[in-house]
């Protein structure tokens, strides 16, 4: 048993977890440092991926755990409240975070060896050593992070940062697609190979010119050449997925909006793999 099936949607059993320490004054680091709300971006993030995918992706979270230490990371390290002084001096110190202590401390596996789980978004801090994306499970692959081999069906783990916003996090929802994507259309050659959509989808105009498709998660189809992050050119380009010229304009210039875009131009048919067969 997967993913659930319900009508035309997959729905996702997403568990969320938020690290958001609390503080020797009894605030919590988000409202210390003046961060968003983990629990509005995760409104926000579901709700924008379910418009996006045209009422494939449906988020449902069945789960919200608040963890109010700081989370370990593979040394055995935790932040403390320096953390503060650091960030003011824009610095991280610490490394990766170890992932199976968390799972541990939050009983995940269990959670999804039971079917009550699909998926798990971490919410945190900026130098917290967490992956954008990685996929843990039995046959896990890389997913924009090494993959956690677990004796469980395969399941996606996002790490969302709260310093940032909604553009942010699809970001990193759209990083978890590429992969994904990539891996369904092996053997991957490149973003000019012609023989597979996913391929001719990324395709950028400055790369293939007049073959260019919709873009990538850091770049827009007509995406001037060496910039990465280019999705505010108000300069048009053609794009061969949808037989006519785009720009900025098309998405409102933002990366909010581009990501948005970018995924309501994907097949339907493509969410079946970023959802139900991302471990398969």
């Amino acid at each position: 048993m997967g993913v659930a099936k319900r009508g035309s949607r997959f729905m996702v059993r997403t568990l969320v977890v938020i690290y958001d320490p609390l503080l020797a004054d009894g605030r919590r680091l988000t409202e210390t440092m003046g961060w968003n709300d983990p629990h509005l971006l995760t409104i926000m993030l579901a709700g924008a991926l379910r418009s996006a995918s045209h009422g494939e992706a449906e988020h449902a979270v069945v789960g919200v755990l608040h963890r109010g230490e700081w989370p370990v990371h593979h040394d055995g390290q935790r932040h403390d409240e320096s953390y503060i002084t650091m960030q003011a001096a824009e610095r991280e110190e610490m490394g990766p975070g170890d992932y199976r202590a968390i799972l541990a401390d939050n009983d995940i596996l269990a959670k999804v060896q039971r079917l009550e789980v699909d998926e798990v978004w971490l919410w945190g801090g900026p130098g917290f050593g967490w992956n954008e994306s990685l996929m843990a499970g039995s046959g896990a692959y890389w997913c924009n992070g090494e993959p956690i081999v677990l004796d469980c069906k395969p399941f996606v783990i996002l790490g969302f940062n709260y310093e940032r916003g909604l553009g942010e996090a699809l970001e990193s929802y759209a990083h978890r697609a590429e992969a994904i994507l990539r891996h369904q259309w092996q053997p991957w050659q490149s973003r000019a190979d012609p023989t597979n959509d996913f391929s001719r989808f990324i395709r950028l105009h400055c790369e293939v010119p007049w073959l260019g498709g919709i873009g990538n998660a850091h770049q827009a189809v007509n995406a001037r050449p060496g910039r990465d992050y280019d999705r505010d050119n108000p300069e048009p380009a053609y794009s061969a997925w949808l037989g006519r010229m785009v720009s900025a304009t098309d998405w409102g210039g933002t990366d909010e909006g581009y990501l948005k875009w970018g995924f309501g131009q994907m097949p339907v048919s493509w969410w079946r793999w970023i959802l139900l067969r991302g471990g398969v």
